[in-house]
């Protein structure tokens, strides 16, 4: 029975008879079907019928196969004749609609296979894959997320850096910390200036390590100056000064309050108080001032330690530089 007989004989909009339909149509053009028979009427009668069913059919279907080819191919015969102009993300909508109505427990789907069909036909708009991550979080689905980010990282066309720092900070705020970790190590691309609120848990997190921030952070800037950035999304810019300045302070803020030891409090400060002369990212502001006088001089005399003249006199110096003498007479009484 070939196609044109199946649909005279199931005219109406089954959904199972429609998935037989399409995994034939998928058999019959790819086994090197003649041209002849492509241009017949009964192709197109079956090309016609499949352009009239409803969106959510062909979104179902896709959620049952494996194979971004066909997936592909089905979006492109489907859709190529009523979205060749717009090329509109049109099968995301049905996918975002879709997941509006599942539940927590519902199975996992094949997430990666469809998003890379509709992505391939149709580039990855920064503000409905937001959407989509935001409803896939709702369902706790934050395993599906990463592997989404971690294939397409790899995979054009790209998530844009922008949706992917968001998950980012959106995953330490819900408390999924390696879930974050996961992201950030499949999608080194995102600057850490992008995502604050995770640099702040990388500090603060014992099982991570405290100098893992700034060793990322360093890396991405060596990486920048040799020109081996690979920048695959097209809204990768790289921070300002400002931003990057901005970023080292609330690092040293960060570490001069961490739990750890205050001699080891104050080697991290003192780390991003370098990497900000070595980058020439402007003159010292008060917030490294004072990240450098919690870490050097106040948490050593609150637990008793000595505190050298040299590095005493060094501290007050910058801040007398950056706050005026008064502020540094104030701090050494």
């Amino acid at each position: 029975m070939d196609l044109l007989e199946i649909f005279q004989l199931h005219p109406e909009s089954n959904s199972d008879r429609i998935k037989s339909v399409l995994q034939s149509w998928w058999r019959v053009t790819t086994s090197g079907l003649p041209k002849s028979l492509r241009k017949s009427d009964a192709w197109y009668k079956i090309e016609k019928s499949l352009a009239i069913q409803e969106d959510w059919l062909l979104v179902s279907y896709l959620l049952d196969i494996d194979g971004a080819q066909i997936c592909t191919f089905l979006i492109k015969h489907w859709y190529s004749r009523r979205f060749v102009s717009e090329r509109q993300p049109f099968i995301t909508q049905c996918i975002l609609s879709y997941f509006e109505s599942l539940q927590a427990d519902d199975g996992s789907l094949p997430f990666i296979n469809m998003l890379q069909a509709v992505w391939a036909y149709s580039e990855p708009q920064a503000q409905e894959t937001k959407r989509l991550f935001s409803l896939m979080r709702q369902s706790y689905r934050h395993k599906e997320i990463f592997q989404i980010i971690s294939f397409f990282a790899n995979h054009p066309p790209c998530i844009h850096s922008s949706v992917v720092a968001l998950e980012m900070e959106e995953c330490v705020r819900t408390g999924y910390y390696k879930t974050a970790t996961e992201i950030q190590r499949s999608y080194p691309w995102v600057f850490l200036e992008r995502c604050p609120t995770f640099v702040d848990s990388m500090i603060h997190n014992a099982k991570i390590g405290p100098s893992t921030a700034i060793d990322i952070w360093k890396r991405q800037q060596s990486s920048i100056k040799l020109e081996f950035w690979i920048r695959p999304s097209q809204d990768l810019k790289e921070p300002t000064l400002r931003e990057k300045r901005q970023l080292l302070e609330r690092m040293a803020l960060n570490y001069a309050r961490m739990v750890n030891s205050p001699r080891h409090a104050f080697r991290m400060v003192y780390r991003c108080f370098l990497n900000q002369h070595v980058e020439r990212l402007g003159p010292l502001q008060p917030p490294m001032t004072k990240a450098l006088l919690q870490s050097g001089i106040v948490r050593p005399l609150e637990v008793g330690q000595w505190v050298s003249g040299e590095r005493m006199n060094w501290i007050l110096s910058n801040v007398a530089k950056v706050e005026g003498e008064y502020a540094a007479d104030k701090v050494s009484k």
